[in-house]
């Protein structure tokens, strides 16, 4: 099978590498207690933060949606240069939406940790 002029570089790998490594660094971090003096600042105690870090990556997954923006005209079809390359924007089937929604892991757990202290 001939290799063509485009090229695919799958950045999964990478990504999930450097997963591992945040992972790591955030085990290296606990063990040395520098989150739980941070914490400990905030007036947390030290035997809840492995089970706010653990709520919040698992509350990661859930989003509640708070809005719905109407869909908008969409141009499909059309040639268009970026950066010195020609693009063909493919042919929208259906028109998308926009909903804004509330991460529990991002955005309502650190909150309310922010607003407990």
């Amino acid at each position: 099978m001939p290799l063509s002029n485009t090229h695919y570089f799958p950045l999964a790998l990478p990504f999930f590498l450097a997963l591992l490594f945040l992972f790591a660094l955030l085990v290296i971090l606990i063990e040395i207690r520098i989150i739980e003096y941070a914490y400990k600042r905030i007036g947390i105690s030290h035997r809840y933060i492995f089970a706010l870090l653990l709520l919040s990556l698992l509350g990661s997954y859930v989003n509640i949606p708070v809005a719905e923006l109407p869909a908008g005209q969409v141009l499909s079809g059309r040639e268009i240069t970026f950066f010195g390359m020609r693009y063909v924007i493919p042919m929208a089937e259906g028109w998308p939406r926009t909903v804004i929604a509330l991460n529990v892991g991002g955005a309502i757990i650190p909150t309310l940790t922010a607003e407990a202290s």
